[in-house]
């Protein structure tokens, strides 16, 4: 998603974006599915429930938000500079969670 947000923050033509949102709701389409997995495979059986409701009241919650935290933002740096920012903060979170996932693969072998 990141990488897909990246390009649409340089994107200079229409078709540039397009590209972008497609590599972005690519990423999108992986995420939500595994995150369900994830979260069922690691939470107790007597707390699914909750917390996969936590997730999609995250999810939900977080595009109620976004506008009313981004519209401020953009109106300030621009589209492309918004896009850009969230982009690199999603490929460094993306890295991060990476190396957590490899370091604790490391320490807990299945």
């Amino acid at each position: 998603m990141g990488i897909g947000y990246v390009l649409i923050g340089f994107a200079s033509s229409y078709v540039q974006v397009l590209g972008g949102l497609a590599i972005a709701g690519i990423g999108l389409g992986w995420l939500m599915p595994n995150l369900t997995v994830w979260l069922s495979v690691a939470a107790p059986d007597h707390l699914r429930g909750r917390l996969l409701g936590g997730l999609t009241t995250a999810m939900f919650l977080g595009q109620f938000i976004s506008p009313i935290i981004s519209q401020p933002i953009s109106q300030s740096f621009g589209f492309g500079n918004t896009y850009l920012g969230v982009g690199a903060v999603m490929v460094v979170l993306a890295l991060v969670v990476m190396g957590l996932g490899q370091i604790f693969r490391r320490s807990y072998p299945s």
